[in-house]
């Protein structure tokens, strides 16, 4: 709904694919919680942005072959889900990339 509603309101729209998670790690700090999503919920709900983006004209910040470079362990923070530095500079780096192929 929102995607639609804000390009057809003449927005540009730029929809990120979700970032790895540290299986290990996440199960090693929180070892009585159930993962909020393991790696094949990840890349479904990727799918779905990506055929969200498609379906509305919205512009795929696709991260998955930056990602794909390093080890997830080396991306995230000690909690496995978020990302460190490093995670946040080459999103950052994804995100630059995607906005300087539109302008």
């Amino acid at each position: 709904y929102m995607v639609r509603e804000l390009i057809k309101d003449g927005t540009t729209v730029i929809l990120t694919t979700l970032s790895p998670v540290s299986q290990a790690k996440a199960k090693e700090n929180y070892p009585n919680h159930r993962l909020l999503f393991l790696e094949e919920d990840r890349i479904l709900f990727n799918d779905i942005i990506k055929r969200v983006a498609k379906k509305h004209g919205a512009i795929v910040n696709d991260m998955d072959a930056l990602y794909g470079q390093y080890p997830v362990e080396e991306l995230t923070i000690a909690d496995g889900l978020h990302l460190n530095a490093l995670g946040q500079e080459v999103l950052t780096y994804g995100v630059v990339k995607t906005l300087l192929s539109i302008v």
